[in-house]
């Protein structure tokens, strides 16, 4: 009914209920608990160690500073991971080694804030990502795989930015890639391998 509030600290979930919403900040985070949890982090020079676990939500919010999330390695969220901003501040998600496999849900959200939301790093999509705001990707040479459900919201966009800094391979084997927003890869690949593409994207 309170707050806990953690600053360059290591919460693991593990097990049990976690009733509220505890804040991390510049913290390390780590979850095997599949009881259904909500964790904000805000901040600079958070981490993710080990997947995400199913019964977690991770909510990296920028606030009155920048969010960075730096997952050290590979990973599989089969949980929830949202970006949001109440500010201009950024948020962002970092795989400093490889990618995220994502089996759960992967999205960005409308808010007050201003702040841009960016993902660095590899991402086999098996699961759903919603982009509610717009998403850069910013990783040079990264490998963007959809078998899941893609889906981009009206007026928003996911891009390589800026521009040909940052070339991808984008690869819709499967599932679902629904455009009503925008999908723009500069100096990149697209391979068409299956599933369906609702709209038009820009190459």
């Amino acid at each position: 009914n309170g707050s806990l509030i953690l600053s360059s600290s290591t919460f693991n979930y593990n097990g049990g209920t976690v009733t509220g919403v505890p804040l991390l900040y510049s913290s390390t985070f780590s979850s095997t608990g599949t009881t259904p949890a909500t964790f904000l982090m805000r901040g600079p020079g958070n981490d993710i160690t080990g997947n995400v676990s199913s019964g977690s939500t991770i909510r990296i919010q920028g606030d009155t500073a920048a969010a960075d999330v730096i997952a050290p390695a590979a990973f599989t969220n089969a949980g929830t991971i949202i970006l949001e901003t109440t500010s201009a501040q950024w948020a962002r998600l970092v795989v400093t080694t490889g990618g995220m496999t994502n089996t759960g849900t992967f999205k960005t959200e409308t808010s007050a804030g201003s702040g841009l939301f960016s993902f660095i790093g590899n991402l086999d999509n098996q699961g759903t990502v919603t982009i509610n705001k717009s998403l850069d990707l910013t990783k040079s040479g990264a490998v963007i795989t959809n078998t899941g459900t893609i889906t981009i919201a009206t007026g928003q966009v996911i891009r390589n930015n800026p521009l040909s800094t940052y070339p991808q391979t984008f690869n819709q084997n499967g599932g679902s890639l629904t455009i009503n927003g925008s999908l723009n890869l500069f100096s990149s690949t697209f391979n068409y391998n299956g599933g369906t593409v609702t709209g038009v994207p820009l190459l």
